[in-house]
């Protein structure tokens, strides 16, 4: 008994010597309420916090202690905070990259173990989500319909409409996107579909993705949402093992006045729709650029690829012949779709060329890899590939580049004056506005489209014709080569056809002599 008292007696020391070491004064380590706190508030809390897309909360010392060694492994691996971008190249506003000091005081106070801290020395808890928002409560909220998805199987694609039912234009400031089953929701881009037309061809509205942050507009800057008009949801779903349901919510978040937007946030698209990346193909390399028209200003970039994807760099080149790597991602993880912010506008003059490069792995070497036996082409589903260079710019001269649209129409009367019985309109695809021009027996064809975020020209060759019928090879950087066929038919003033792709696809078209 005297024994079992001794050792009774040692361990209410060794309690009180905790507790000193867990509460007073005499630590001289790092300790969770001086050093580590701050360190997790100001880089961790936005997805680590009740509601949100990590598994735990990490807002107290109570959450942190039990992951203390799994946040150590990860801080130390630089797995977490989720951040791929090179620091060699650009400066970015939402860096959430830990610097080597914070690593450090993460480790080391692990390492001496986790000791707490005086209470008095606990920062303010960071600004959590209100119901569910990370940017707080939206202007308005658009719900779109359950989408229910069974087990397993391919990964499956929606076009979901919503209506904010807007009874004049609104500038959004902020678009965040809520999936209610993040298990199967892979990722959605909001398109706006105006009244009487097709999708707005300048580029997206918002998108989210796995691990992508809700997008808050540069200040000064917006999107304009136009009276009547829908909010198309493109979602891709990744099937689980159980049948799951799935409910969008997107905010949406308003300028309080006109006058509060000084330029249009115009989001651009650089694509390469060529992709054949052979079995075990270690190294294979994509490239596409885009030419600026008018001065202009990049705020943002965001890479894209899938599980193949290893690297992605985006580079500009200049009319005095620099040239200039503005990101690099030498480890691109498909799990995080991240959307690097620059700490300061880059001024790319008109002229200036910005050229990606991704490259991919499909061998046994790239964990991510799905299937090192198969071969990837290009496609929607996670398991072929893609690669597309987003950036968001705003133009030095007015508030918005010129009207994609506009450009269209203006063509059309281009066109006109050179002959009207051989000036077509189309809406290609259902919903891009198009101008033709298409003189019967001629190869002087020309066509032009508007889509992701500019009018664009389609560049046509080897035109052949037999009778009213034609065929022509076409290149547009953002679908690629493809081959066209089709026929005219003079007496009701028509042209119908279809658009075939190198991966087998075929997109029909019709049009109309303009009016």
């Amino acid at each position: 008994m005297s024994s079992l008292r001794h050792g009774s007696g040692v361990a209410i020391a060794l309690m009180a010597l905790g507790s000193i070491t867990s509460f007073g004064a005499t630590v001289e380590g790092p300790t969770f309420t001086k050093d580590v706190a701050p360190i997790l508030f100001e880089n961790c809390t936005s997805c680590h916090q009740p509601g949100q897309s990590a598994p735990m909360s990490l807002l107290s010392y109570r959450e942190v202690r039990p992951w203390a060694k799994s946040i150590q492994k990860n801080v130390s691996e630089r797995t977490m905070p989720p951040w791929h971008a090179s620091s060699e190249f650009g400066t970015f506003s939402n860096d959430r990259s830990l610097t080597q000091d914070e690593v450090d005081t993460i480790v080391n106070w692990v390492n001496e173990g986790t000791p707490r801290g005086d209470k008095a020395d606990m920062p303010a808890l960071p600004e959590l989500a209100t119901n569910g928002w990370t940017l707080g409560e939206p202007d308005l909220v658009v719900v779109y319909d359950t989408v229910s998805l069974p087990a397993g199987g391919a990964d499956q694609f929606f076009d979901l409409f919503g209506d904010p039912k807007l009874d004049e234009d609104r500038w959004l400031t902020a678009v965040e996107m809520k999936p209610s089953n993040p298990l199967v929701a892979h990722h959605v881009i909001l398109y706006q579909m105006e009244r009487g037309s097709g999708a707005s061809p300048n580029g997206w509205l918002g998108a989210w993705a796995a691990g992508a942050q809700p997008m808050a507009f540069q200040e000064g800057t917006g999107r304009l949402l136009k009276k009547g008009s829908k909010i198309v949801a493109d979602m891709h779903y990744h099937p689980a093992e159980t049948a799951e349901e799935d409910v969008l919510s997107v905010g949406l978040f308003f300028a309080n006045d006109k006058s509060d937007i000084e330029k249009e946030l115009v989001n651009l698209w650089i694509v390469n729709q060529d992709i054949d990346i052979a079995p075990g193909q270690e190294n294979y390399v994509r490239n596409a650029e885009y030419t600026f028209k008018q001065d202009s200003q990049i705020l943002s970039f965001l890479p894209h690829m899938h599980y193949r994807g290893r690297q992605f760099t985006y580079t500009a080149k200049y009319l005095d012949g620099r040239s200039e790597t503005l990101l690099h991602v030498p480890a691109y993880d498909f799990s995080w779709q991240t959307q690097y912010q620059l700490a300061e506008p880059l001024s790319v003059p008109a002229g200036t060329v910005i050229a990606c490069e991704a490259h991919y792995d499909n061998s046994s070497n790239n964990p991510f890899n799905p299937d090192p036996t198969k071969r990837v082409t290009i496609g929607d589903e996670s398991f072929d590939e893609m690669m597309i260079g987003f950036i968001d710019y705003i133009v030095d001269d007015g508030v918005s580049p010129p009207d994609a649209g506009l450009v269209i129409e203006a063509k059309l009367e281009e066109f006109k004056r050179l002959d009207s019985n051989s000036t077509y309109s189309i809406k290609f695809a259902g919903q891009f506005s198009s101008a033709l021009y298409l003189p019967v027996g001629s190869a002087g064809a020309q066509w032009h489209l508007a889509a992701l975020g500019e009018a664009r020209e389609i560049a046509l060759d080897n035109i052949a014709w037999k009778g009213n019928e034609f065929s022509a090879d076409a290149d547009l950087a953002v679908l690629g080569s493809f081959s066209l066929t089709g026929s005219v038919d003079p007496v009701n003033g028509t042209v119908k056809g279809k658009v075939s792709t190198a991966d087998g696809d075929m997109i029909p078209f019709f049009g109309k002599l303009a009016k």
